[in-house]
Formats: C-alpha cells, structure tokens, sequence
C-alpha cells in the first residue's frame, strides 16, 4: 500500500506534489523494496526526472516528502482499490508459478504473499502508513545520485546533501 500511495503511480504523493502541483518534475516515483532474500536488506529507490535549474528545488522537495509523509484520504482510497483489483486480475502463469513459488520460499514463506496484501490492504489506515514511513524511510541512511551535464549543476546546492564525488562515465557504465 505504501508504494502505490507514496510513490506508485500518476495519483501518487510524490508523482501529484513534484509533477503536478509543483512542475518540478518530467517524471517523479519512489519505490520501497523488500529483498529477495532472508537476511537482505529493504530499500527505497526515488526518482525524479528535471531540469538542472530545477533540481535544488525538486531534491528539496523529495527529501520534504521522504520525511513527512502527507495525508491525502482520497489517494489512499484509491491505492487500495488499485492493489486490491491488480491482485484479483493478475494471473500468474507458465514459469512464473514456479518463479513465484521459488520467491515465496526464499522468504520463508509457503504460500502467495499476494493473499496477504489482498487481505490486508483494504483495512489499513494512513496512521500504519506513517508508522511505516517514520521507521523503515524517515532518517535512515541516503545514496544520493544525479546524473547531469557537470556545467549545469550547481555543486553547492548538492553539497548540503553530504560529500559529493564526480564518477566518470566508466566509473558508472563500466566501459
């Protein structure tokens, strides 16, 4: 539920606030991932696709909304009922039952995690969103990453995140 409020679509907190209200943003999302694994890590991917000019002002507003999530009962109605009918329409089919089974054990699980989401979304409250927010994203550790002309970028404004180092090309693409 958190991503598909927070981050997951046209109607999402971050895609409605950097997007639309504001115009910060060509294309904003943020994703909360579990790991595929026992003993792995979760983590948070956001994005957001701007001009230069724009970028103090769009990191700004990413790292607002990271911090403080904002309460829109409209948009949760709708995230539930968007999870609730991808789940009760996506069929899983051919290799992916196996693939899906493989991924549940991994977990430690034995049965469609899915069943769960189903289950539970529908009585989930913004207060247990929040919860989630202030413990598993508000204040945890960042990796900051902005790909852009080097000329247009304004490094001082990036500094007031944390140390900044200039990768070249073969330091992020590998040739």
């Amino acid at each position: 539920l958190y991503n598909e409020y927070f981050g997951g679509g046209m109607g999402s907190i971050v895609f409605q606030d950097l997007r639309e209200s504001k115009a910060l943003a060509y294309s904003a999302s943020s994703r909360y991932a579990n790991a595929d694994k026992m003993g792995r890590s979760n983590y948070i991917v956001s994005y957001i696709g701007t001009q230069s000019d724009k970028l103090p002002e769009a990191m700004s507003g990413m790292e607002n909304l990271l911090t403080d999530l904002p309460m829109a009962e409209a948009n949760l109605q709708i995230a539930k009922q968007s999870i609730r009918n991808s789940i009760a329409t996506d069929r899983i089919t051919h290799e992916g039952v196996l693939l899906s089974y493989e991924r549940a054990r991994r977990l430690g699980l034995d049965y469609d995690l899915r069943r769960d989401v189903y289950e539970q979304t529908q009585n989930m409250s913004f207060g247990e969103l929040q919860k989630f927010q202030l413990a598993k994203v508000k204040g945890q550790n960042q990796v900051i990453l902005v790909i852009g002309s080097k000329d247009r970028l304004n490094f001082k404004e990036l500094a007031k995140y944390g140390d900044v180092q200039q990768l070249t090309l073969k330091e992020i693409f590998g040739y």
